[in-house]
């Protein structure tokens, strides 16, 4: 093996680590977002069993589908031009969409709607909101925008 090769290896390593780290941390932060609501109520002493109108969760949830939605699109028209965070932020997004219907249906179940479906949801649209502009500023070179 020679001298350029060693370094070929070590660049790709450097490479592969520094993409992992991203992702480690752009998954960090959309977790950390889906659970804002959740730490805002807290904070501010909301019970979370409260009775709330099922209307306001029908919107929310409504807009998170549409977001997922743009994100899955994404997902697969573009897919080359996408670094594994953004895959691993569809991911998490899906799986808060995922809880936030299980969780509704729970509510639903009982035949109440309370703060806590409302935070699901809500941490749900707010996962999607910071996926969607991961994938813009991911997306923005392809589409001829420029850095402001």
């Amino acid at each position: 093996m020679d001298l350029f090769q060693v370094k070929k290896t070590k660049e790709i390593r450097k490479d592969i680590l520094k993409e992992s780290l991203f992702a480690i941390f752009f998954v960090c932060i959309t977790i950390l977002f889906g659970f804002f609501p959740r730490i805002i109520a807290v904070l501010n002493g909301v019970p979370i069993d409260l009775e709330i109108d099922p209307a306001f969760v029908n919107g929310m949830l409504t807009v998170s589908g549409i977001l997922l939605g743009f994100s899955s699109a994404t997902y697969i028209s573009k897919s080359e031009f996408l670094r594994p965070a953004d895959f691993y932020s569809i991911y998490v997004d899906f799986i808060f969409f995922f809880l936030a219907v299980y969780y509704l249906f729970l509510g639903q179940l009982r035949g109440i709607v309370t703060v806590d479906e409302l935070l699901w949801v809500t941490g749900s649209v707010y996962v999607d909101i910071v996926t969607v502009v991961i994938l813009m500023n991911r997306l923005k070179p392809l589409l001829g925008a420029h850095k402001c």
